[in-house]
């Protein structure tokens, strides 16, 4: 059965996949990036693969990446008063 979803469907996951993609790139470099990848595409788990190739756990990677997004979306207003 075919998977079937809207254009804004699409977009939306597009961007949920792309954005931690790109952290890595900036973060690790473009090669370790290419190793993550490559060795999940070998059959390497999402854990095994991060702590092997990017150095850090999985979770560790997660929270990271989403003290990034915090940092990249908080307003100026949130930061003065100390809301993260």
């Amino acid at each position: 059965m075919p998977l079937t979803m809207s254009g804004e469907d699409w977009s939306v996951a597009y961007t949920q996949g792309w954005n931690p993609v790109s952290y890595i790139t900036g973060r690790f470099g473009r090669e370790r990036r290419n190793a993550w990848l490559k060795a999940m595409a070998v059959g390497k788990d999402l854990d095994v693969a991060t702590a092997t190739e990017l150095g850090v756990s999985f979770d560790q990677f997660g929270w990271e990446w989403q003290m990034s997004l915090r940092q990249s979306f908080v307003s100026a207003q949130d930061l003065a008063q100390g809301r993260l």
